[in-house]
């Protein structure tokens, strides 16, 4: 187990319940009589103790990498002065369990578990932890922030929809859909998606037709008979509205409960002018039965009882968020009376960038995207005493 001032990486485990999770813990090193970190939390007194950040993965089988997205910015975070935990999800790498049996709750009080175990690491300073969470893992990050009444320092979102998964998969089908229209002087429909982020876990789900991969109802859309007389409702052959139709009629079978024979059925019996993706091939009872749970989960109520800061960080052609409707929805929980004193909202859109916030066709992290993220932790963490 690391102690104060012990730099490196650390094997850990910590359990919720009967799971056990596994994870790494990466503290910084402390050289000389004052470590200064290189983008804001330093300078601190040598062997001081440190804030801390539990890092939650996006959706389906997540590791504690959440592919090869969390290291750059685990270490940008640990060269800034702050120890950073991040972990498997259930059924993933060294943890237990099954995220696919797991509610939103269930992943939650896996984040407030991790969220306690940093807290109780010899060197880190448990009022300085905060969470951050990307894509799905920023729904995960709000559930775990007001479930607890000691909850996290701040929450950080990171590409993180404020509608429901159910909202947030149907615009990404249809930016997926619009995108193999041929370039016939039609409207530009923002970047397309890089391979970098049909790897991420949080796109595990998009063109499923239950899917929810990120987010509220309030975002659903329903396709007008107008659209269907335009020849930009076809893309590469598929009806971009019959295609759509189809996500809504499964999505309502999904809010009836249906079983999987009934969804599979519905899919079966669309005409080959309808696509919902290649993900549809993957589909299981199982994880139809995961989607069905997590499709309509809003975040919104969340978002409103937060008693910390909130930063929502976007890329601005994010092929896979509604990024306007999502700016906007947060803006006005901000808004709302009643709100915790604490509870400011930071909202930091990089324009051009991706899922993962990148650019450069998602080679490369929009410029500031990381600085951003250790000044806004800096100045919502005060220094410990000195000497």
């Amino acid at each position: 187990m690391p102690m104060p001032g012990t730099p490196g990486t650390h094997e850990v485990a910590f359990a919720n319940g009967p799971t056990t999770l596994a994870g790494s813990l990466m503290t910084p090193a402390r050289d000389g009589p004052w470590h200064t970190g290189r983008t804001g939390l330093g300078p601190q007194p040598k062997g001081a103790p440190m804030a801390g950040v539990v890092m939650v993965g996006g959706s389906g089988p997540s590791d504690r990498d959440n592919d090869t997205y969390f290291p750059p910015i685990r270490r940008h975070l640990v060269d800034a002065g702050l120890a950073v935990l991040s972990y498997d999800k259930r059924g993933v790498g060294g943890s237990g369990g099954d995220w696919r049996d797991a509610t939103m709750d269930d992943l939650a009080a896996d984040a407030v578990a991790a969220l306690d175990f940093l807290r109780t690491r010899p060197g880190v300073r448990p009022e300085a932890v905060g969470l951050f969470g990307h894509s799905e893992g920023g729904w995960v990050a709000l559930r775990a922030a007001v479930t607890v009444r000691d909850g996290p320092s701040w929450v950080i979102t990171n590409s993180c929809p404020a509608v429901t998964p159910a909202a947030q998969e149907r615009h990404a089908l249809e930016h997926a859909l619009c995108e193999r229209r041929p370039a016939r002087g039609l409207p530009d429909r923002a970047a397309t998606a890089t391979g970098d982020e049909a790897a991420d876990g949080t796109a595990t789900a998009t063109g499923t037709a239950t899917a929810t991969g990120d987010e509220t109802t309030n975002g659903d859309e329903t396709a007008t008979g107008d659209e269907t007389a335009d020849d930009t409702a076809t893309a590469d052959g598929i009806d971009i509205v019959a295609s759509l139709a189809l996500y809504d009629r499964l999505l309502e079978a999904g809010r009836r409960d249906a079983g999987f024979e009934e969804a599979s059925r519905l899919v079966e019996s669309a005409a080959e002018t309808v696509s919902l993706g290649a993900d549809w091939a993957g589909m299981d009872d199982r994880l139809w039965r995961f989607l069905k749970r997590k499709q309509d989960h809003d975040p919104l109520p969340d978002a409103l009882r937060l008693r910390c800061p909130h930063l929502a960080i976007f890329g601005g052609s994010d092929p896979l968020v509604p990024v306007a409707e999502s700016v906007r929805l947060f803006g006005t929980a901000a808004c709302r009376p009643g709100r915790h004193h604490r509870a400011t909202l930071t909202v930091e859109v990089f324009p051009g960038a991706d899922h993962r916030v990148r650019t450069d066709r998602g080679t490369r992290p929009a410029p500031g995207h990381l600085t951003t993220l250790t000044r806004w932790i800096a100045d919502r963490t005060p220094g410990p005493a000195r000497p």
